[in-house]
């Protein structure tokens, strides 16, 4: 079987990071694997250029998949056609985003859904919410759950200039990721710190670090007093289950697919509620230690290789439909 993966977004995070899960375990698989990396394409993501390079670049194969709902409108040399959707953001918040973004949102996600042959997403939160939209396409959809073991190998590399004791937020600046509510809940701690990966903050007590590497993120987490996860809407959430994999406690929103994902292994809280939040802080200390091991129980049974054979055997069984 012949595979052709649109690899552009491999640098990215969230979806990058699922690529570069997922690659490393599709070679040596008994098929011919072929990434198109964002080098071999000369257009943006999401342009409507990229859909003329999708014609240019594809070659003929038994199937393409698209990790992301930019999928080719047009058709390709592909017998068969794959595709992952993450979440429906996009259509569930259609407030956050500009008209454009919203045609673009609109249009990809419904032709994602009627040319794909088959249908991946990463949590049953987002099956639910793909059948809310688009209940035709229920017989293509699949879940399968996303690996959490990408930095457990990997060197940790210290971030200076922070203090010796903090809590830690990872994502970016969108108003559903709710840092707000964290904010407000450290008035009730004066001496607690904040570090906070992606995004500038100011605020005396906030310690805003940008993009940071893996390596980084690693040392971030190991050295956290408790990753702190309020957000409002996810698809599955990887950030916390990183910092599990790594023996990081979480305090988590029990929004969406959140508890989905990371099981037991949280203190959950209301992400509406300051409060709730307040007292799984207060909480944190006197159970940290069961977190920690529930943490690593959970992180345990999600790796980048189950979930890359389960994608293969998917593939195989779409490619070969008559």
């Amino acid at each position: 079987m012949k595979i052709v993966i649109d690899a552009r977004m491999i640098h990215h995070g969230g979806i990058g990071t699922y690529i570069r899960g997922l690659l490393p375990h599709f070679t040596d698989c008994g098929h011919e694997v072929i990434p198109l990396f964002p080098e071999q394409f000369k257009t943006p993501i999401y342009s409507a250029s990229e859909q003329i390079q999708f014609l240019q670049k594809i070659p003929r194969c038994d199937l393409f998949w698209s990790p992301h709902f930019n999928i080719p409108f047009l058709p390709v040399k592909a017998k068969r056609r794959a595709v992952t959707i993450h979440d429906l953001f996009h259509l569930d918040h259609l407030e956050q985003f500009s008209p454009v973004k919203k045609l673009y949102a609109k249009l990809a996600l419904r032709k994602a859904t009627l040319k794909s042959d088959l249908i991946i997403t990463v949590s049953e939160f987002s099956k639910m919410r793909l059948l809310h939209y688009f209940p035709v396409a229920e017989a293509k959809i699949h879940v399968i759950h996303s690996g959490c073991d990408h930095l457990s190998s990997l060197d940790s590399e210290p971030v200076e200039e922070l203090p010796s004791s903090f809590f830690l937020l990872v994502g970016n600046g969108k108003p559903h990721k709710n840092l707000q509510a964290v904010l407000k809940a450290m008035e009730h701690f004066p001496e607690m710190q904040l570090v906070i990966t992606g995004k500038k903050e100011k605020h005396p007590r906030v310690h805003s670090v940008g993009r940071v590497s893996d390596g980084k993120l690693k040392w971030l987490y190991v050295h956290a007093q408790a990753l702190i996860f309020p957000s409002l809407y996810e698809g599955w959430g990887l950030p916390p289950l990183e910092a599990m994999s790594l023996g990081c406690p979480v305090i988590a929103s029990s929004a969406a697919s959140i508890p989905e994902a990371c099981g037991r292994a949280p203190l959950y809280f209301d992400p509406s509620s300051a409060q709730e939040l307040c007292v799984a802080i207060e909480k944190l200390s006197s159970v940290r230690e069961e977190c920690v091991q529930k943490g690593y129980q959970r992180a345990g049974e999600l790796t980048w290789e189950e979930a890359a054979k389960k994608h293969l055997q998917l593939f195989s069984t779409v490619a070969t439909l008559p």
